[in-house]
């Protein structure tokens, strides 16, 4: 079999920290592990470890750190384009946010003639249940305005029609859903390729654009750090069971639903740990209060090692996962699978990281969770099985598997 070419490759994301930075870190590191030369462009204050045998180039970021994280912009300004040109041989480069970093990977593809690859790791339509005023502002002028923009700046310029997806496609509740993932179609149109974790995303965008584009869509999850995999349980299998909650404590992730569940579950001999910050931090402190299980529930905050988080999730026994219709992967689903755990969660379009075997798909409400963690309470050889069925997993779940798939999709561009 014919070795593949290695190929110079440009990461571009806006984020510093958050799934997608982690999505990002983890292809960086698996590519330049295959000998593919990797050049990270983000923002400065981006990695205060480089990536394992990667390349950092840091370009100017347009952000105030008053605002949240997804409103900083990498600038795409013709000098930025003209010095990265200038410095580097991109075979191929390959933007990770509806930002600068598209903006700008369309002016460096045009620019270059070379191709432009954007992976869609967000879903806009589920976003109006948790921050209504700004998801709509979003829905009413960003995404109608980004895909004109794009389509000024790209190469890509014969772009097919586009059309809003049928009602029963979109299971978003709100009057703006259709709408959103239309934006996501007309921007589709103008990548030489483009993928994403979520199948559900590439269907909608395919019946946008009348299945037009579909040679161009790639379904590829995102690899799940090898760190995920290495820790060993240390806490003794009959100690008491642990949940476990992992991610950003804002509306949209429901953390409150968890709460409320495991006060119903009203069981002295279990625990919850819950990692993250965000806006809701304080307020599910107080409900945790007022549920009267602050004995029971430890909040650990922000916790930016990898190797403590992966810890954490060897030594616990459930996941939980209440986030619902708003998620494309759930990155942490597959940690958690990675780790060993049996999960519960709510959102049926979600694949990656759950299966019958390792997991129990419930209706989105907190007595539907409390039922279901009361099932595996009582039933430890099921309990046993999923986490084993979990780790029966891992191999699909590394970066290996991800990375190769995405080479296919560079490769295939630049033919």
């Amino acid at each position: 079999m014919k070795a593949q070419k290695a190929l110079t490759i440009g990461l571009f994301t806006d984020d510093f920290f958050g799934g997608v930075a982690r999505a990002v870190e983890v292809q960086a590191i698996e590519f330049a592990k295959q000998g593919h030369r990797v050049i990270i462009v983000a923002p400065r204050s981006h990695f205060e470890t480089l990536p394992k045998g990667c390349e950092y180039q840091p370009v100017k970021f347009w952000w105030h750190k008053g605002l949240a994280d997804y409103l900083g912009f990498l600038s795409w300004s013709k000098k930025t384009v003209t010095q990265l040109s200038r410095r580097y041989t991109f075979d191929v480069v390959h933007s990770h946010n509806e930002r600068g970093s598209m903006f700008l990977c369309a002016r460096l593809a045009k620019k270059m003639d070379i191709p432009h690859v954007h992976t869609f790791h967000s879903n806009y339509a589920g976003t109006h249940a948790g921050n209504a005023i700004i998801s709509s502002l979003n829905s009413l002028f960003y995404l109608r305005l980004a895909p004109f923009l794009l389509g000024r700046l790209s190469k890509v310029t014969l772009a097919p029609r586009t059309h809003l997806p049928a009602k029963k496609s979109v299971v978003e509740n709100s009057i703006y859903a259709r709408y959103d993932w239309m934006a996501i179609a007309r921007m589709a149109r103008h990548f030489d390729a483009f993928t994403s974790p979520a199948p559900f995303l590439i269907d909608i965008v395919n019946e946008c654009t009348d299945n037009k584009l579909k040679d161009k869509a790639h379904f590829i999850a995102n690899g799940i750090s090898p760190v995920f995999m290495k820790p060993k349980r240390t806490r003794p299998l009959n100690a008491p069971i642990r949940f476990m909650s992992c991610g950003r404590l804002d509306p949209e992730k429901r953390v409150d639903v968890v709460l409320r569940a495991f006060a119903a579950l009203n069981d002295p001999c279990t625990e919850l740990h819950i990692i993250g910050n965000g806006l809701q931090e304080l307020p599910l402190k107080a409900l945790a209060k007022k549920l009267g299980i602050t004995k029971q529930v430890t909040f650990l905050g922000r916790l930016d090692d990898r190797a403590v988080i992966a810890t954490h999730y060897a030594n616990a026994d459930i996941f939980l996962f209440a986030s619902y219709h708003f998620e494309t992967q759930g990155l942490v689903l597959g940690e958690a699978a990675c780790a060993g755990e049996a999960i519960i969660y709510c959102d049926e379009r979600l694949k990656v990281g759950v299966n019958p075997h390792n997991s129990l798909l419930v209706s989105p409400t907190a007595p539907a969770f409390t039922s279901a963690m009361r099932t595996l309470i009582k039933d430890t050889a099921k309990l046993r099985a999923m986490q084993q069925a979990s780790k029966a997993l891992m191999p699909s779940l590394g970066p290996e598997v991800m990375a190769k798939k995405m080479t296919a999709a560079y490769n295939s561009a630049i033919n």
